[in-house]
């Protein structure tokens, strides 16, 4: 048996999930890709991404739609309004990740971005925010090791700073 997919209209994301690659969907949703709250979900706009997926609130139940930041339209390649196919995903476990930071930063504690984006799955090519004393950062995935899609990163993984 295939997996499921399900074609969902992209609408603003909560702002409460910004940073945090989170994704919202309604019940029926779920059910129709085999999902439960907290799973991975590979996102297939103009480019395709991951996110982890969580609920909609009520008042957007049964409209066909996803919830999605900025951030996330941005690694799809979609906007407000657009048509976006998601589908349950399994990423492996991350065990090196390159990255390179959009704007340079004098110093940035890898333990830090690790523990900051734990639990995150990503695909290459994929922008990546935290906050770093109260300074907002930005990083794409230049590579990582095992070279599949997506992955998750987890406390083991070992992060590369590529300087810019």
């Amino acid at each position: 048996m295939g997996q499921s997919s399900i074609e969902l209209t992209v609408i603003e994301g909560y702002e409460r999930d910004e940073k945090r690659n989170r994704i919202r969907i309604d019940s029926r949703s779920f059910k129709t890709i085999n999902a439960v709250s907290g799973d991975v979900v590979e996102l297939s706009g103009k480019k395709k991404t991951t996110a982890i997926c969580l609920p909609l609130f009520p008042g957007y139940c049964d409209k066909g739609v996803i919830g999605m930041t900025n951030e996330i339209q941005n690694n799809a390649g979609v906007t407000n309004g657009e048509k976006i196919t998601l589908k349950k995903s399994s990423p492996s476990k991350a065990e090196i990740v390159s990255i390179r930071p959009l704007v340079s930063h004098s110093h940035i504690d890898l333990a830090y971005l690790s523990d900051e984006l734990k639990g995150v799955p990503f695909v290459k090519g994929d922008h990546l925010f935290i906050t770093y004393f109260d300074q907002d950062l930005e990083f794409e995935i230049i590579s990582a090791f095992p070279n599949l899609e997506p992955l998750l990163i987890t406390e083991e993984t070992i992060f590369h700073l590529i300087k810019i």
